[in-house]
């Protein structure tokens, strides 16, 4: 049995584009200029201003806050706006029976309401002020911290009508008149913050361990403006007047949700609190060192936390205190040079020249005013392999020929 005789040539024939040359001044300046086009994006856009040529890898650490005042003296009292420590009983209202086991205040006209603070808007009313410890207007938690600004100190003892099990029934009840205060000087009370972060790794394996610059400040970037703040070593000492000027809050200003109904004004932010989202952006702007700066921005809601004194079995303590609670959050992005995400940018880049011969061709076909002569040159249409008459038949039978005629004269030549 005879095998087939093999044909190399063909096996290993090499298959190959026809470029049809179009000589049109236009159409070639078009296509050339659609070209300057991409590369001026691929070089001025995605490698020079989105930094295409960088390895991202954004920073995760803790935060640990606390509070302390100020260094230098408080102010005296008498000379802080929003202070009266004349009298400290005159200014509360009186508690009111609503039944044997529930208590509330009453209002001036009347009306039974929960404890307000101090109403903005119009001649507002002072408080007496304190100047307690950071520790007992303060509280402390994982990323966050609370300045406490207005207190409602109040005394509680054992409700004797009731049992700790009586469902319905308050187990405590207020005694006397609570005691709105203020904390002085709270504007001046620093926020102690330190921060560090975690090793990470590039893309390569290979640790980078966050190396601060030592700087004697920090900036601290508000939807109102921009202030510096102290550094002592690795602890970032940042006053409260200096979150609240870059964010553009007053405490005394009227908290918008806040409404008191009986008067129909607004408490301040000192009585009710607020609390500020701050971000503390990180970048390296060398190989081993770090920078970074804190971004702050109001958030939309009261801050307020609630502490107890046991005086004894039957008698407590309670303190309401309201202030200004902020959250810490790592952000911001370390980058280094990288080969191979420059590469990909460039590569993904140059991709985009194929859409200069798309465009091209667009107008070649479809909006030149001699596109069907272009469509002669650029495609070549076979005969009708599949013929539906004889006309057909005959044709494809001559072209058929007429190749296998050119097939024949190639290889006697050769």
């Amino acid at each position: 049995m005879a095998f087939p005789k093999i044909d190399w040539d063909d096996v290993f024939a090499y298959s190959t584009s026809k470029i049809v040359r179009i000589r049109h001044r236009f159409l070639g300046a078009f296509y050339y200029l659609a070209m300057l086009v991409i590369v001026a994006v691929i070089f001025g856009y995605y490698v020079a201003y989105m930094k295409g040529y960088y390895e991202y890898i954004a920073p995760t650490g803790d935060v640990e806050a606390s509070v302390t005042q100020p260094v230098k003296p408080l102010q005296n009292v008498s000379s802080v706006a929003y202070c009266n420590n004349s009298t400290f009983n005159n200014l509360h209202r009186p508690y009111e029976t609503v039944d044997d086991q529930h208590f509330a205040f009453k209002s001036e006209s009347g009306t039974v309401i929960g404890p307000d603070g101090n109403l903005c808007g119009g001649n507002t009313s002072k408080r007496p002020c304190v100047s307690w410890t950071a520790a007992e207007t303060s509280i402390s938690q994982p990323s966050s911290v609370l300045v406490g600004t207005h207190i409602e100190e109040s005394m509680w003892k054992v409700n004797d009508k009731c049992s700790r099990y009586s469902y319905g029934c308050q187990e405590w009840m207020p005694v006397g008149m609570p005691q709105l205060l203020y904390v002085g000087d709270v504007e001046n009370y620093v926020i102690n913050v330190e921060h560090a972060l975690t090793p990470i790794h590039w893309d390569d394996g290979s640790e980078f361990v966050a190396t601060p610059l030592k700087r004697n400040f920090v900036v601290i970037r508000g939807d109102a403006t921009s202030v510096n703040t102290r550094v002592v070593g690795t602890i970032d000492r940042i006053p409260l007047h200096s979150l609240l000027k870059a964010s553009g809050i007053s405490l005394d200003a009227c908290a918008p949700d806040s409404v008191e109904v009986t008067s129909n004004r607004s408490h301040s932010y000192r009585d009710v609190g607020l609390s500020i989202l701050s971000t503390i952006r990180y970048h390296n702007p060398t190989r081993r060192r770090t920078v970074h700066s804190y971004i702050v921005k109001n958030a939309p809601m009261s801050a307020s936390f609630t502490r107890e004194e046991r005086i004894n079995a039957t008698h407590k303590r309670q303190y309401v205190i309201s202030g200004v609670r902020i959250s810490f959050q790592v952000g911001g992005l370390f980058r280094r040079f990288n080969f191979k995400v420059l590469l990909i940018t460039l590569v993904s880049g140059f991709a985009l020249t194929a859409a200069a011969t798309t465009f091209t061709d667009f107008l070649l076909c479809y909006v030149m005013r001699h596109r069907e002569d272009y469509k002669l040159f650029k495609f070549e249409v076979t005969p009708d392999f599949d013929p539906d008459d004889n006309f057909e038949k005959m044709v494809l039978d001559k072209v058929v020929e007429e190749a296998g005629t050119r097939g024949e004269g190639r290889e006697e030549g050769g």
